[in-house]
């Protein structure tokens, strides 16, 4: 079929779109049999206290992030998010059992639908980030799992690149963050097309814009002829995406990235860069289109060779300065996979003191070891931007997390890990879009239960008491996977725990992220919002101080005094003490990996890095470090004084939320902040509670039995 271009150009063949693309693709839902919490469940939920971590903060980046504008008109408060992503937790397995024909006891499901609604409410322990944004949306039940996974990972291989490529475009742009294998490749053959030049309308579906990326790669591969493409379909600037949520960019994006991509490829062919820097800039460009298009966040990191020098100096721009525009998008570590690859460590520790990159991987101990001491095999060899997941070849992985200083002991930190566990396992029951991932997630069932506000839990308490439980909570959560896989008919999960960075989330409970030590005890927060976002006036009315974005258009910096007052610092700490703390949680609790960043002084421990990352190489599987300093432009910490912080906070007023939440569900969220709280003191339990902290207990005794039977170490 031949058609005349709109944009003026004489006659060009079509390409067609794959039915998949076409904006009237009719999809067959994933989630059918959905789940709803019973009234009275609903009602003691509402009903229950609750409170974020940091106060206001805490209130403004869920509003921000994660409140949804509900069907029936309004936002969503807190307790409207957790109320649908429970009931969407428990659609996806109500759905898989019915589907399965397994047993579904109604009742039970009920119940343990509630005990995990007032956990995820009173933030003893949550799902990710993009739980609370896309668990229990349509987008979910008619598109699969894609939207709820953090942790993604492919290879780039000779035959497939158009494919494997188009795999990774498409995890970033469902919010997914994508591991990258970069590795020469002698096989890797590309030419520039030749023949007619064919016409490629772009659909206004993120299928569309997959696919055109597919089409331009495979025109160099030899495998079709040249293309041009039609932007005139796709949405406009500023237009709603309806689906997934969040606001069109327009088609500026990928106009920019199939400029770029053309502009690689043609290098290639003249022999002017690498089979490694090929694709480390075609995946850092695809990246930096789905930045730039409006999409949520999402993350990229680069693994390579420690003996491939310029992968090593991918980040320095004075080498590659062309690099400089999307070479950002990315973490960079090599793979230590030799005993002659840990001798370069210190080589990787000089370029670490000058630009905090790279990190590295111990592919050897990843697929040695679970925890680490504990011989279990894992085929893994790529890993997730943040480096706490292995990964193989398209596999995913979904994470959720446990917040030990929101409990009241440790009956409820392993209660809470169950829990946890649930929402994990579960969503690992969910197929994705992609039949070749679906097929590894079969097989693996990877799931990745983390913790985060350690320092703050060892402050209270102590890292032997920190220890203990972890060995507890770590077996709890192997055993209630186990009953939940035997239960749906699927393999138990090969992995089940991990330590993640913990952005945002911990940020809601009011901890310090994953495993690392608190900035400061006192210390300003800030937090990037649009000057076109409806939280603008709230802030600006309660005398939030802000200034224009230095690295943005269009958005504004907020500052916010934060208090952690008794938790222990990072200078406090200093780098031997965090690197303990990193042994430490790959040791008792993640049989993933541990996502960890060293902050050391550059004058004081820079010089023996490279001697402690050798200390600790064979007994972890991934670790960056990063020099501690206070020379970037509005960094989102800022370590203040306490009189600093008592007058910062003088000058500010609460925000008056009545009026925003009165468009949705028309409360006011409760919250403590400074010296005073709207909540009751924790600890009184009703006597519904406290039937679950007995249920708990009972959990306890069961984990502390099977502990007796494990060898020390």
């Amino acid at each position: 079929m031949t058609t005349t271009n709109t944009h003026g150009a004489a006659a060009k063949q079509r390409i067609a779109p794959s039915t998949e693309a076409r904006v009237d693709f009719k999809r067959e839902p994933y989630v059918v049999h959905r789940f709803d919490l019973g009234k009275a469940s609903v009602d003691r939920v509402r009903a229950a206290s609750w409170s974020f971590g940091f106060g206001a903060f805490s209130e403004v980046v869920y509003h921000d992030n994660y409140s949804r504008r509900k069907a029936g008109g309004g936002i969503e408060s807190w307790p409207d998010t957790i109320l649908r992503v429970v009931n969407g937790v428990f659609s996806i397995r109500r759905d898989w059992h019915i589907k399965s024909r397994l047993r579904w006891d109604e009742k039970m499901w009920q119940e343990k639908a509630e005990e995990m609604a007032l956990a995820f409410l009173q933030l003893r322990c949550g799902p990710p980030g993009r739980g609370y944004f896309a668990m229990g949306t349509d987008f979910v039940y008619e598109r699969g799992a894609f939207a709820l996974l953090n942790c993604c990972a492919t290879k780039l291989h000779a035959a497939t690149l158009d494919r494997d490529l188009g795999w990774a475009a498409d995890a970033l742009m469902c919010g997914g963050g994508v591991g990258f294998e970069c590795v020469p490749d002698p096989s890797l053959k590309l030419s520039a097309p030749e023949g007619s030049t064919r016409l490629y309308v772009v659909p206004d579906t993120r299928e569309g814009w997959v696919e055109s990326i597919e089409i331009l790669v495979r025109s160099y591969m030899g495998h079709e002829g040249p293309v041009d493409f039609d932007y005139s379909e796709l949405r406009k600037a500023g237009e709603p995406i309806k689906t997934f949520g969040g606001t069109s960019a327009g088609p500026e994006p990928l106009r920019k990235l199939h400029e770029r991509l053309r502009m690689t490829f043609e290098r290639f062919c003249r022999g002017e860069i690498s089979v490694t820097r090929l694709k480390a800039d075609l995946a850092n460009q695809i990246g930096c289109c789905v930045v730039s298009g409006n999409v949520r966040r999402s993350a990229e990191i680069l693994l390579g060779s420690a003996k491939d020098p310029e992968f090593l100096d991918l980040k320095d721009y004075s080498k590659y300065p062309e690099r400089e525009e999307w070479g950002w998008m990315s973490n960079n570590s090599p793979r230590l996979a030799e005993t002659e690859d840990f001798e370069l460590i210190p080589s990787i520790a000089e370029r670490i003191q000058v630009r905090g990159e790279p990190g590295f991987l111990n592919l050897r101990a990843s697929q040695r070891f679970g925890r680490f001491g504990r011989e279990s095999h894992d085929p893994a060899d790529l890993w997730n931007p943040c480096a706490e997941i292995p990964l193989c070849d398209k596999e995913v992985c979904n994470l959720s997390e446990v917040y030990p200083s929101r409990c009241s002991g440790r009956a409820e930190i392993i209660r809470s890990a169950e829990l946890a566990c649930l929402y994990s396992s579960t969503v690992a029951l969910l197929p994705t879009h992609r039949p070749e991932t679906n097929a590894i997630v079969a097989k693996h069932r990877r799931i990745g239960v983390g913790m985060s506000g350690i320092a703050d839990w060892t402050s209270k308490t102590s890292t032997a008491e920190a220890t203990r439980t972890l060995r507890l909570s770590y077996l709890a959560v192997v055993e209630k996977n186990k009953k939940l896989a035997r239960d749906a008919g699927v393999p138990a999960s090969i992995r089940t725990t991990t330590m993640k960075p913990s952005g945002s989330v911990s940020l809601l409970a009011g901890v310090s992220p994953g495993g690392h030590y608190a900035l400061g005890e006192f210390y300003i927060r800030r937090k990037r919002v649009s000057m076109n976002s409806p939280l603008r006036p709230l802030l600006d009315a309660a005398g939030y101080p802000c200034e224009k974005d230095v690295a943005s258009d269009n958005t504004l910096v907020y500052e916010f005094p934060q208090a952690q007052a008794g938790v222990r610092t990072q200078a406090q700490a200093g780098v031997f003490e965090q690197a303990l703390q990193l042994v430490m949680l790959q040791r008792e609790w993640a049989d993933n990996s541990v996502s960890f960043t060293l902050e050391f002084d550059p004058v004081t421990e820079g010089p023996r890095l490279g001697n402690l990352l050798a200390q600790i190489a064979p007994m972890v599987k991934s670790v960056s470090a990063f020099p501690r300093k206070n020379d970037y432009d509005q960094p989102p910490y800022e370590e203040i004084t306490q009189r600093e912080y008592k007058l910062r906070l003088r000058m500010v007023s609460e925000i008056d939320w009545a009026g925003y939440r009165s468009e949705g569900t028309g409360e006011a969220d409760k919250y403590c902040a400074g010296k005073t709280c709207e909540l009751p003191p924790r600890g009184k339990h009703d006597a519904e509670t406290q039937a679950v902290l007995d249920e708990a207990e009972g959990a306890l005794a069961r984990v502390t039995r099977m502990a007796k039977s494990e060898a020390p170490s």
